[in-house]
Formats: structure tokens, sequence, C-alpha cells
């Protein structure tokens, strides 16, 4: 958390996905390049496959048009593929969040549902 507080300008939250899914576990953090800015990049396990979370800030984000917008726990979440990953993109105010893995769809938008309020800010 406190890497996250030095090196970015904005609010991240950590996902404490972990504490409603226990087969996923955080196992690191590292900062990341996407679309020539600075993101947070969190790596999850779950069972064995690997979850990259990115958060990014949000300017001007718009989903790609092969995205499919789904509504989850009260929020709109985008789902897709990109370069045969699966990926769902979550809007949480200033920051995107990003989920990409080659873990189940579903699964992963299940995951998703759980970046929200309960995880604190970083600053």
């Amino acid at each position: 958390r406190k890497f996250f507080q030095k090196n970015l300008g904005y609010p991240v939250r950590i996902p404490q996905i972990s504490q409603r899914h226990p087969n996923v576990r955080l196992v690191g953090a590292r900062l990341a390049h996407m679309q020539k800015r600075e993101a947070a990049h969190l790596m999850y396990d779950h069972r064995g496959g690997r979850i990259s979370v990115f958060a990014a800030e949000r300017q001007r984000w718009a989903p790609p048009k092969t995205f499919a917008p789904r509504r989850i726990r009260g929020m709109t979440v985008y789902v897709g593929r990109h370069r045969g990953y699966n990926v769902v993109a979550v809007p949480r105010g200033p920051v995107l969040y990003s989920l990409v893995s080659d873990v189940d769809g579903e699964q992963l938008v299940r995951l998703a549902s759980d970046i929200g309020a309960d995880s604190p800010d970083v600053r």
C-alpha cells in the first residue's frame, strides 16, 4: 500500500478479493505502464491460475465496442476478451480496474464484483 501511495498520483483501492473468495490470494504488486500512463498492477493466484488487476486513471475511458455491459451488485462492468484473455473492466470513481486472466469469464465477473467500497483507499 505504501508503495502505491508514494508512486501514484491518484487513489487506488486494493481489492480484498480473498475476503469472499478464499481460493484467491494476492501474490504481488508493481507499477506498470498502460497507454503511456502509470498504473498499479496487482497479481492474484486463483487455484494456480493467474489474475492480473490493473488500476489506472480513468481519464476519458470508453469501453471497447466489443465489450458488453453487465450489471452486478448495483454497478456496471464491461466484459470482453483481449488478445485471448478474458477481461472485466470496472469503472470506480476516477480509477478503472481491469481484471485480466484466462480464468473462466463468469468467475472473473464474480471476482470483479468484489472491487468496491470494502477495499481501503491508497492515496
